[in-house]
């Protein structure tokens, strides 16, 4: 193997994503000890705080989830008792998701933790610098979501 390749490789930024995914991984196992969640359950509180009565469709697309992890992930979210799931009465086909008090109080537990996650993320950078790491992560996840296994309704 030519030693070009190898560099090149290292350089890919399918390869760049992936080993960003794993700092991203050991990082939130690092800074997020309020909780045994991982950011996907976590993603969903979050959707949930912010859009109580969500159908599950809804919040699939908020957060970035495909619906049948999504619909699972709320079920368990919901035995775990962080969620209330209601038939919504605009359409008995829907259920609505609503945050119980004690997924209120986790998420709120988390909150500074997520904080912390993100500045541990971004310390490499300069603050100008992080500014536009986010801008360009936007950026790529705007012009590539619909290529998406999971596309995300954003902003």
């Amino acid at each position: 193997m030519n030693s070009n390749n190898f560099v090149e490789m290292h350089n890919h930024p399918g390869f760049l994503l992936r080993l960003s995914y794993q700092i991203y991984n050991g990082v939130w196992d690092r800074v997020m000890t309020e909780t045994d969640l991982s950011p996907q359950p976590i993603a969903l509180l979050y959707t949930v705080y912010f859009h109580e009565g969500i159908d599950v469709s809804g919040l699939a697309r908020k957060a970035g989830v495909d619906k049948t992890s999504a619909g699972r992930l709320v079920t368990r979210l919901s035995d775990r008792g962080y969620l209330n799931i209601v038939p919504s009465q605009k359409d008995k086909r829907q259920k609505e998701v609503y945050l119980t008090a004690e997924g209120k109080k986790l998420f709120k537990k988390v909150i500074p933790q997520f904080t912390e996650l993100s500045d541990s993320l971004l310390d490499c950078f300069t603050k100008k610098q992080a500014q536009q790491f986010i801008e360009l992560l936007e950026k790529f996840v705007h012009s590539k979501r619909n290529i998406s296994r999971a596309p995300i309704d954003l902003p």
